[in-house]
């Protein structure tokens, strides 16, 4: 583990089980690891500083450029952290030189394998953190669409607006 990397792991629904040996040992080494609560929760264990992501994508960037190179860290995100997460946001930030990525089983990808539906002919955009507005014109183009939602643009709160919009 690099000091001037950061590595961004993705991390299944299943959790830590699902992490490749040399995933686990970079969080275990880390020295501050970031991510959502719910993944920050997954690693009880850890011995290095532990830091929230909530709406905070700024401060937590900061926070990795002033310790790019002085400490060991590791990202948690969900699933692919390059498809819709956070390895855009970071990477932009610090440079692609200065990020390592671990990606695991996107959302998408575990949800169109439960369905048992193929995605490679599936327009697929989000609305987390996103108006629902911006994918109207996809919807309505598409016919098979996966949609990446989140608390407060929900399946129920997306039909609305799109029934609004005709569809």
């Amino acid at each position: 583990m690099q000091r001037g990397k950061v590595y961004i792991i993705g991390v299944a629904p299943e959790g830590t089980s699902c992490l490749p040996s040399a995933a686990r040992r970079l969080v275990k080494r880390a020295e501050i690891v970031f991510g959502g609560e719910r993944l920050l929760e997954m690693f009880p264990g850890l011995t290095g500083e532990k830091v929230a992501i909530r709406n905070t994508l700024a401060e937590v960037a900061g926070l990795l450029r002033r310790n790019l190179g002085v400490k060991r860290m590791v990202v948690l995100a969900s699933g692919d952290p390059g498809f819709f997460g956070i390895a855009r946001y970071i990477t932009g930030k610090l440079g692609k030189e200065a990020i390592e990525i671990l990606h695991n089983v996107s959302a998408m990808q575990l949800a169109f394998a439960r369905i048992k539906e193929s995605w490679d002919d599936a327009a697929l955009v989000s609305v987390h953190s996103r108006p629902v507005d911006d994918i109207v014109e996809t919807v309505r183009s598409s016919r098979k669409i996966g949609i990446l939602t989140d608390d407060r643009n929900t399946p129920g709160e997306i039909a609305r607006v799109l029934q609004e919009r005709g569809i």
